[in-house]
């Protein structure tokens, strides 16, 4: 029933699914699995966090259990824990992009940067034009004062999707660290022309 209300969107009749589910099966890997990640959905971290450690203990070995743990803690703030589970995820599958991407936030949020770095970059190998992924990668590069691969990287998003504001700004911020004040100015009115509701 819970797997139902979960395509129909319905998040809260999903919850209350899965735990009358867990309550008459404990044991029940894919109903904590899918009741941690419902819980994600409607953000209540804390009883996600709790949900999933009992799927990781049901099945150590499963990449999306560990993967939606290290997430809900990144949540709640514990970006040591969240590394742990994340790391291990990837570990388990090493081709998956999301990930990937995951485990370089993470890095960047522990201030590894350069784990961060080389994460965001298998992740853009397995899926480019990923603009959230390249816009990371180049903040990171930018905060590293890496300035050629983060103008680089964000030329890119910017061509992979030219509608996005983001790109242009994130672009100005590395120019101007660079004080390059006369394209910095011209890359954020490119962002003004793109969204100018929003700046």
């Amino acid at each position: 029933l819970g797997d139902i209300y979960r395509t129909q969107g319905d998040d809260e009749a999903a919850a209350g699914a899965y735990e009358s589910a867990v309550q008459l099966d404990p044991w029940s890997f894919h109903d904590h699995l899918n009741l941690g990640q419902v819980y994600q959905a409607l953000q209540r971290f804390v009883d996600a966090v709790k949900t999933l450690k009992r799927a990781v203990s049901l099945q150590p070995e499963s990449a999306p259990a560990n993967h939606s743990l290290g997430l809900s803690y990144y949540e709640i703030e514990d970006y040591a824990n969240a590394e742990i589970h994340i790391a291990k995820a990837a570990e388990l599958e090493p081709d998956n992009d999301a990930i990937l991407a995951a485990l370089g936030q993470v890095y960047d949020k522990n201030g590894d940067d350069y784990k961060a770095v080389k994460a965001y970059k298998q992740a853009l190998e397995l899926k480019g034009n990923q603009v959230p992924v390249m816009l990371k990668l180049g903040n990171l590069y930018a905060k590293m004062r890496r300035f050629a691969p983060a103008q680089l990287i964000l030329e890119k998003a910017i061509e992979a999707d030219p509608d996005d504001p983001e790109p242009y700004v994130t672009l100005a911020y590395t120019l101007l660290l660079q004080k390059n004040i006369p394209e910095a100015i011209s890359t954020y009115q490119a962002a003004i022309d793109v969204e100018p509701e929003s700046y």
